[in-house]
């Protein structure tokens, strides 16, 4: 009975990792995905934070954008369904400014985080993903309820 009842259960994990991402290996996901597999467990979602995709300092943006591409196939090897992560920041730069740098930046991410077969999650507390959005409505005349 107890088996029955367990084979009705769906199990998802969530990954996320901050500035200690750059340390996880392509080995150590292989064996994470061999023990979801092995218990029947999925990745509902895979995330990074703390990087900065638009920093204005170049060696700062090349590493941010190393990891977003390490998350992105390290993501697609655990069976993600949804990468989440952050935006960046462009420090004292306008709105505008910072909104065209992301169409910039990102397109070329998503494309390949769509190609991998994921959805595609910002992280909406720090930088361009929770300032933007909120800016952006006030600039609009929008408010927000609370």
């Amino acid at each position: 009975m107890l088996n029955s009842a367990l084979n009705m259960v769906s199990l998802w994990l969530e990954y996320n990792y901050w500035g200690d991402f750059k340390d996880l290996k392509l080995e150590m996901v292989q064996q994470m995905r061999k023990t979801l597999d092995k218990y029947g467990v999925g990745v509902s979602s895979f995330g990074i934070w703390g990087w900065n995709h638009l920093s204005p300092n170049t060696a700062e943006r090349e590493t941010a954008h190393e990891m977003l591409n390490r998350e992105i196939e390290f993501a697609k090897i655990i069976g993600a369904k949804v990468l989440v992560t952050g935006g960046g920041d462009i420090p004292n730069a306008s709105l505008d400014d910072k909104v065209k740098e992301f169409t910039k930046v990102f397109p070329p991410f998503l494309d390949k985080i769509e190609k991998a077969g994921m959805k595609v999650a910002m992280y909406a507390v720090h930088e361009i993903a929770s300032s933007t959005p909120y800016r952006l409505m006030k600039k609009y005349g929008r408010n927000f309820q609370t």
